[in-house]
């Protein structure tokens, strides 16, 4: 199954173009949906999905501005993705809470 397609037109700079979007890819088996399931990685889906420029529903913008500070979504491919997450933060289901130890 291909997941982008390659524009080569020659007049223009090489784009990727999703044939299979993020949500559906988050939810298939057979691509993403194996990996990052479960509540504990909704944080994750939620910013994967923002990022590559989709829509999110009400529940997950909730979680998109709680984490970004953003009130919506980009709605279009971002270009840089930078989360800094230390290595005892497993995932961002215990982020963004401060753990003391």
């Amino acid at each position: 199954m291909n997941v982008v397609s390659i524009d080569r037109d020659r007049d223009r700079p090489r784009a990727m173009k999703p044939l299979v979007s993020m949500r559906d890819a988050l939810s298939d088996p057979g691509l993403l949906g194996n990996f990052l399931h479960g509540e504990s990685w909704q944080l994750w889906r939620v910013l994967l999905i923002a990022a590559m420029g989709e829509a999110l529903n009400r529940a997950e913008r909730r979680i998109f501005t709680k984490l970004t500070g953003r009130a919506t979504e980009p709605l279009q491919l971002v270009e840089t993705l930078v989360a800094v997450v230390g290595r005892r933060a497993a995932n961002l289901g215990q982020w963004p809470h401060w753990r003391h130890t």
